[in-house]
């Protein structure tokens, strides 16, 4: 893919979607972070012809999705001396509104590795991620993708999902499920603690047992050090005035060492035959 280009391309992806998948909420949802959704749900013929499946749907959807995008910043071949970049500040509030990293990866691979792998959002969360829907484990989609989101634009974002998505890894190991007193009761460091037991990572006479015991220590250590970073007020989930602040590099180990560690908890548990029979 040509590297001048990359706005126009991803407007054109965005505008197609808009176009065959949107639904009213999609379009509500869109009306309400760019300030249009009155005129969203005023026009005649707009969610009319959506419902209807009328043929002047798709003129309708352009030029209100176009409207929208033009509001979100991302520029067009249309606007004279806009600049053919998209900047992380604009892609992460496109991400907010569109996902495009879900759907990106698969429908447009090229057009997802400039603009993601480029702006330092590594995927260290894909393996998890299919992982977990192997799983059923609906709530990791939504924290890679705010761990996405953080990664190329809020780092403190990264870290503190980072940390979220490890307890809830622990938590679904564990079946502590929902909002329940046990569920809230226990600590980071306690929930590893339970998963180590319950998944039984100890030395168990095998070639390599000594080395296995070292690599448990360090993920340990891993997920007290994410814990810990998040309670100094370099990641989200404590209110810190005046707080220290995270960099991109800082997050990105954060997140790729604890995408590590959930994806090799997720795949012992699954690989268990209780689970292997489900």
């Amino acid at each position: 893919m040509s590297h001048d280009n990359t706005a126009e391309q991803l407007r054109n992806a965005l505008l197609r979607r808009i176009t065959k998948q949107f639904d009213k909420s999609d379009w509500i949802a869109l009306g309400l972070e760019v300030g249009m959704v009155d005129a969203i749900q005023k026009h005649d013929r707009l969610l009319r012809s959506l419902d209807w499946g009328d043929d002047d749907y798709a003129g309708h959807a352009v030029k209100f999705g176009g409207d929208a995008l033009d509001k979100l910043g991302l520029p067009s071949s249309s606007h004279s001396n806009s600049s053919s970049n998209v900047s992380a500040d604009l892609l992460a509030k496109i991400e907010k509104v569109f996902r495009t990293s879900y759907w990106l990866e698969s429908e447009e691979p090229e057009l997802y590795s400039e603009l993601y792998q480029s702006q330092g959002a590594v995927d260290a969360t894909a393996g998890l991620e299919k992982a977990a829907q192997r799983l059923s484990i609906k709530e990791v989609d939504e924290h890679s993708r705010r761990i996405r989101e953080g990664l190329i634009n809020d780092p403190h974002q990264a870290i503190g999902q980072a940390k979220d998505l490890l307890e809830t890894i622990c938590k679904e190991i564990l079946g502590l499920h929902g909002n329940d007193k046990a569920s809230r009761a226990k600590d980071l460091p306690e929930l590893i603690k339970d998963v180590k037991a319950e998944l039984k990572l100890e030395v168990s006479g095998k070639p390599g047992d000594e080395h296995r015991v070292r690599i448990y220590s360090a993920l340990t250590q891993i997920t007290a050090a994410a814990a810990e970073l998040r309670n100094l007020g370099l990641g989200t989930g404590h209110g810190v005035a005046r707080g220290p602040k995270a960099d991109a590099i800082l997050a990105e180990l954060v997140v790729t060492s604890v995408a590590g560690v959930c994806h090799f908890l997720l795949a012992t548990f699954e690989a268990q035959p209780a689970q292997t029979s489900k």
